[in-house]
C-alpha cells in the first residue's frame, strides 16, 4: 500500500509537467515544423522578413541595453552593502528586493505615474519627459526589476573575498582602481557574469513591459508572438516565432547555468568580510558624496515608482482618500 501512495505521488509531477510544459512545447513544435511533414518553411518566412528580423534584433539590443544600465546601477550599490555598515541598511536592502517581487503590470504602472505626460516628473518640469512609450522606457523598467539581482549576488561574493589577495596587492604598490581592477575585479566576476546573464534572460523574454511602456513600434519577439496569434491569428507564424525563441533561450538558458556553477564555487568561499560602520568623517567626505549621489540616482528611478504607486492608491484629485 505505501509503495502504491509512493509511486502516485512520483507519477502525479510527471503528469503535470507534461500536460502543462511538454504537451504545450509539442503542439508548438507541430505547428511550426509540420505542414504534410516536417518543414523549416515557417521560420525561414520569419528569418527572411524584415519586420521580424529587427524585432529579433530589438529584443537582442534591449536586453544588452537592459543588463549594462542595470550593471552601471547595482554594482555601486553591491560596494556599498559589501563595504559598509550604517543605520536602516537593512531595512534598504530589503526595500530595493520588493522591485523583484512586484507583478510586471505593477512595474509598468509605477512608471506610466512617474514618467507619464500626466506624471509626477512632467508636473515639476512643466513639460513630458518624453521617456515613456520609448525604448527608453523599457531599458528603465528593466533596469528597475533586476537591479535587486545585481545588488544581492554580487555583494553576497564581494563580503567573501579573501583580504589576503588584496593585501598582497597593496604590499607590491597596487592602489585605488588598479587593485580593484587586477584583484577585486577577476574575483568578482563570476557574480557579475551570473548576474548578467540572469538580468539578460528575464529582459529577452519580457512581455509586459515592452508591450505596455513600449508599444507595437517597439515590440519584442514575446510581443511579436502575440500580435501573430492573438491579433493576426496567423499561428504558423506566432510558432515559428516561439520556436526561435525557445531555441535562443535554451542557449541563453546553458549560459546562464554555467555561470551559476562558477558563481556557486566562488561562493563556497568559508570567508565573511564583515562591513565596516561608515564613521562622520567619510560621510562628510568623498564616499559621502558618492553614497549620496548613487542614493539620489537609485531614489529617482527606483524607489520613485514605487512610491508614485502607493502615493496614487490612497489619493483621488491630488486629495488623499478615507
Amino acid at each position: 500500500m505505501r509503495m502504491k501512495w509512493r509511486n502516485f505521488i512520483v507519477f502525479l509531477p510527471l503528469v503535470f509537467l507534461f500536460m502543462f510544459f511538454y504537451f504545450p512545447l509539442m503542439s508548438i513544435l507541430k505547428e511550426g515544423l509540420w505542414d504534410n511533414g516536417i518543414t523549416l518553411k515557417y521560420i525561414l518566412q520569419v528569418i527572411s522578413n524584415s519586420y521580424h528580423r529587427r524585432v529579433v534584433f530589438f529584443t537582442f539590443w534591449q536586453a544588452l541595453a537592459s543588463t549594462l544600465l542595470t550593471l552601471l546601477l547595482g554594482l555601486p550599490g553591491a560596494y556599498i552593502f559589501a563595504k559598509y555598515d550604517f543605520p536602516g541598511k537593512g531595512i534598504l536592502k530589503a526595500l530595493l528586493t520588493v522591485p523583484f517581487v512586484m507583478p510586471s503590470i505593477m512595474v509598468a504602472l509605477g512608471f506610466i505615474l512617474l514618467f507619464g505626460r500626466s506624471g509626477v516628473i512632467a508636473q515639476l518640469i512643466g513639460r513630458d519627459p518624453g521617456i515613456l512609450y520609448s525604448w527608453k522606457a523599457i531599458i528603465l523598467a528593466h533596469a528597475f526589476y533586476n537591479f535587486p539581482v545585481v545588488v544581492r549576488m554580487v555583494s553576497s561574493l564581494w563580503q567573501r573575498i579573501n583580504p589576503h589577495y588584496e593585501e598582497a596587492a597593496i604590499s607590491l604598490g597596487a592602489r585605488g582602481f588598479t587593485l580593484f581592477r587586477k584583484v577585486t575585479l577577476p574575483m568578482l566576476m563570476p557574480a557579475i557574469f551570473a548576474s548578467s546573464m540572469l538580468t539578460f534572460v528575464f529582459c529577452f523574454l519580457s512581455f509586459s513591459i515592452p508591450l505596455i511602456l513600449g508599444g507595437y513600434q517597439y515590440a519584442t519577439i514575446e510581443v511579436d508572438i502575440f500580435t501573430a496569434i492573438m491579433t493576426l491569428l496567423d499561428f504558423k507564424t506566432g510558432a515559428a516565432l516561439a520556436i526561435i525563441q525557445i531555441f535562443l533561450s535554451f542557449i541563453f538558458m546553458y549560459l546562464y547555468l554555467k555561470s551559476l556553477d562558477l558563481y556557486a564555487k566562488a561562493e563556497e568561499q568559508r570567508i565573511f568580510r564583515k562591513p565596516l560602520p561608515l564613521t562622520l568623517k567619510e560621510l562628510l567626505g568623498v564616499k559621502g558624496v558618492f553614497i549620496t549621489l548613487y542614493s539620489s540616482v537609485v531614489f529617482l528611478f527606483i524607489l520613485s515608482p514605487l512610491i508614485a504607486v502607493v502615493y496614487h492608491s490612497f489619493t483621488y484629485g491630488g486629495r488623499f482618500t478615507p
